[in-house]
């Protein structure tokens, strides 16, 4: 039976997300959601990181990668939208 539980995250809160990755870092799947803007996003949790991919409503998807010493990174691995995919709907 999947567990739901409820994760939520400030980017900015580098001891937050510590604390996430020490209580959820062992999590065999994403965490899936909304974020401020209501777009469809997964979060993976780590040991050492946190993983977000936001797919967001001009048909790009981002990825953001917040390390536990504070490095970040931001990409953008290409568009949900291409070749006819829809945008995923997480409910």
């Amino acid at each position: 039976m999947e567990e739901n539980i409820q994760i939520s995250f400030d980017s900015t809160d580098l001891a937050g997300m510590i604390k996430i990755m020490d209580e959820h870092g062992g999590s065999e799947y994403p965490f899936r959601g909304k974020n401020q803007d209501q777009e469809d996003i997964t979060i993976s949790v780590f040991k050492d990181k946190i993983v977000t991919i936001t797919y967001q409503s001009n048909g790009w998807t981002r990825k953001n990668v917040y390390y536990r010493d504070g490095v970040s990174e931001e990409l953008f691995p290409g568009r949900w939208d291409d070749q006819g995919m829809s945008e995923p709907q997480f409910g």
